[in-house]
């Protein structure tokens, strides 16, 4: 009988102590477990300044939000878009598709500087909607995390790893390469795209529209 109740304490234990059901910490770092789908990007490009390549995409669903965090190879993440930009300032967008991976349904922005996040906007495309969020739920130090309420996109199933298709894009603001990342639909296993830049550049016509 003691015996049993050594191993149930310790189950609870390792269950409070996990990362299981619990919402990622919105604090501009990316912790080990923190998220429940993490895609990698494709390693050893040269293009892009280290500051602003991206190493991962992390996407979870708990606590009722959206939750996001975008990595790069050597954090932190630089707030300026580095030496080549034109405004001083970088910009992270997220696309969310629909099952097909043609549609587009959503888009959180991201726009910061040297002093930090000064936008942080929801397009809704079904919509033809703009509405600014919260800059309390964006943070950015070695990541750019952010988080944003399921009923804002309700489109959106709200179980983790079921997300239609995610396309993510780390823009300087002028003159150097952008890096973008893509997740195929979720569970399936992920396959990484790098995106076309005249692909992407009509994306971002569109979104500004």
């Amino acid at each position: 009988m003691r015996m049993l109740t050594l191993l149930v304490a310790g189950f609870a234990v390792a269950v409070m102590g996990s990362s299981v059901g619990a919402a990622p910490t919105l604090d501009g770092f990316a912790n080990a477990g923190e998220y429940a789908k993490v895609v990698y990007d494709t390693p050893g490009e040269t293009a892009y300044a280290a500051h602003l390549d991206i190493d991962t995409f992390q996407f979870d669903t708990s606590g009722g939000y959206y939750n996001v965090v975008l990595t790069v190879v050597s954090p932190p993440v630089d707030k300026t878009g580095g030496v080549t930009s034109q405004l001083r300032q970088a910009e992270f967008w997220t696309i969310f598709r629909d099952s097909t991976g043609t549609t587009d349904l959503y888009a959180v922005d991201v726009m910061m500087n040297a002093a930090g996040p000064f936008m942080f906007t929801l397009v809704d495309y079904t919509n033809a909607t703009l509405t600014p969020l919260g800059l309390a739920d964006v943070m950015v130090a070695d990541a750019i995390e952010w988080r944003v309420a399921q009923s804002m996109m309700p489109l959106l199933p709200g179980a983790p790893y079921v997300v239609a298709q995610v396309v993510a894009q780390l823009d300087n603001r002028g003159q150097a390469p952008d890096d973008q990342i893509s997740t195929g639909p979720i569970p399936e296993p992920a396959t990484l795209v790098l995106l076309s830049l005249g692909a992407v550049a009509g994306l971002a016509a569109r979104r500004r529209k």
